[in-house]
């Protein structure tokens, strides 16, 4: 090998080494300038305090749900052994609080959290959720992730806007051209500083919420910390789209006031415009029907579950008379003490009404399935329309990596109608809907303690009533006794148990793959037009 091969690669190592430090030194002075700015220093300082005040804000409501989540599920608790008929069996189910709801609070402020798992109804929908759409509420709770989003965005494209025609006024950019320095180190330089002055304020920014989280008292596992970590890689990314749209500004004009005012105007396009009238827009377009035309449609479907009961009750005869008596001294325990005959027609009818009721539950859901998906269909319209800002991305991407989106309520609710359709086989694994036991909580075989219908009439009324109240309420007593000793009380350890985990970190990045490539465009188109704009740029001063 000649010598002046061998001297070929070594050139063009000290070459290449060379623009490394030309870059490494145009970002640190970038870097320095940025943090020594005045721009800096007061975005990040009013950040650092909206920051405390949002984190302050996301405790408080996060121990509030907390709270209600544990009460929550005492009074599904409660219920349960409360319940003296199968039919009663409604198990509550609760979802949990995302700790993460501290930094972004998301939809969780805004779904409900209880749902029913019964065989007449189909989990569609919380319980306790707020009236109306929230897929279309655009501005969510006051939290760390909008501060970040509206001030660090802004700070991103503040540091950038003069970056190219700022240099070009002042005369610095023609001297370093002068001095042949390559183009494209000055724009990796230029865009390195800054994203570094922007990693070191995002930086600073989560580091003080997550203190004024651990110092307010509110723990957390491990768990989250991979979720936080890449919601903070998913900021830092629509930063780099913020910070690469203000220098793309930069190197289209040539004039830095032209710049500051192109700049601005693009921000609140941007980050305010167009996320605002998403919503609006998908409103007016694709109306999604009132909540006034789903009562209507429910409550016609209750009538026709009571008018298919009727007929049924009236294909199966009259009810043989008997001499027992319902009386209901309290919520949950019930005495009837009706004969073999009358508990026999009762169980016909009311197993053949959960069959009915069954039915009924699947055409309900459907229709509550078609008017969620009809609300669904707008707010994805909606965020169609709001797709063109990277806001819009980088929010969605925070609500599922931080637990906190739409998705993670549906999955709730998915976990619901599987855990649902468990209960239903454990109904029909032990036949309970056509047990004594799924109506009443009388002895099977009890005779009647009240008096039968020959003994009636020989007595006075005033009198025979006031018989009827002391025997009521010895019973009542006797109930309550045996209640107590567990002789009345459903094995309800024998119910299949809700066993809950949210979505894992996995399944949340695969529902935004989509949004996470749109930053990623948004960089690099921004940053190839820029680049492509800045070597043929003008810095000869008009």
């Amino acid at each position: 090998m000649s010598a002046e091969t061998k001297e070929r690669p070594s050139s063009m190592e000290a070459q290449t080494a060379g623009r490394l430090s030309v870059v490494c030194a145009i970002a640190w002075r970038e870097l320095r300038e940025h943090v020594m700015s005045a721009r800096l220093l007061m975005i990040v300082a009013t950040t650092l305090v909206l920051v405390v005040l949002s984190t302050l804000a996301g405790i408080f409501n996060y121990r509030v749900q907390a709270e209600q989540y544990q009460l929550a599920l005492a009074r599904s608790e409660q219920k349960l052994r409360e319940a003296v008929t199968w039919s009663e069996v409604q198990p509550m189910l609760v979802r949990p609080v995302a700790p993460l709801m501290v930094l972004n609070s998301g939809f969780e402020a805004r779904e409900g959290r209880i749902v029913l798992a019964s065989h007449s109804q189909i989990p569609a929908a919380t319980q306790d959720a707020s009236t109306g759409s929230p897929y279309l509420a655009r501005f969510g709770g006051f939290d760390v992730t909008t501060v970040l989003v509206y001030l660090l965005g802004l700070l991103a494209v503040l540091l950038s806007f003069d970056a190219i025609s700022g240099e070009k006024e002042s005369g610095r950019l023609a001297l370093s051209f002068s001095n042949a320095l390559p183009r494209s180190a000055i724009f990796l330089g230029k865009y390195l500083g800054g994203m570094a002055a922007l990693a070191l304020s995002l930086a600073l920014s989560t580091a003080t919420a997550l203190i004024v989280w651990l110092a307010g008292g509110t723990r957390f596992s491990s768990v989250p910390w991979p979720r936080v970590c890449l919601w903070f890689s998913s900021l830092l990314l629509y930063l780099s789209a913020m910070f690469l749209i203000g220098l793309l500004i930069s190197v289209l004009t040539h004039r830095a006031a032209v710049s500051l005012l192109v700049g601005m105007v693009t921000w609140f396009v941007l980050v305010i415009f167009i996320p605002a009238a998403g919503p609006s827009a998908a409103s007016t377009l694709a109306r999604s029907p009132s909540s006034f035309v789903l009562n209507n449609e429910m409550a016609k479907l209750d009538r026709e579950l009571e008018e298919k009961a009727d007929e049924m009750s009236r294909s199966l005869g009259p009810p043989p008379q008997s001499e027992g008596l319902t009386i209901s001294l309290e919520q949950g325990v019930r005495m009837n003490f009706y004969s073999p005959e009358t508990y026999e027609w009762s169980l016909k009818y009311f197993a053949a009404r959960a069959r009915l009721e069954r039915e009924y539950a699947a055409r309900v859901y459907d229709t509550l399935k078609e008017f969620q998906d009809r609300n669904r269909e707008q707010a994805e319209l909606a965020f169609k329309f709001s797709s063109l800002s990277p806001v819009a991305h980088v929010e969605r991407v925070s609500n599922e990596l931080t637990g906190t989106s739409r998705d993670d309520v549906n999955h709730f609710l998915e976990a619901a109608r599987e855990y649902r359709q468990s209960l239903i086989d454990f109904y029909d694994r032990n036949n309970l809907t056509t047990s004594l036991r799924w109506i009443t909580d009388d002895p099977p075989g009890a005779e009647s303690p009240f008096p039968k219908e020959e003994d009636l009439g020989k007595k006075g009324a005033d009198e025979e009533r006031r018989e009827e109240l002391e025997l009521g309420r010895a019973l009542y007593a006797q109930v309550l006794a045996e209640r107590k000793s567990g002789v009345r009380a459903l094995p309800i350890g024998d119910i299949p148990r809700f066993d809950y985990a949210p979505q894992p970190v996995s399944r949340a990045l695969g529902r935004v793959t989509t949004s996470i490539a749109a930053l990623v465009i948004i960089n690099l188109f921004c940053a190839a037009i820029a680049f492509i704009r800045f070597r043929h740029y003008d810095v000869r001063l008009n």
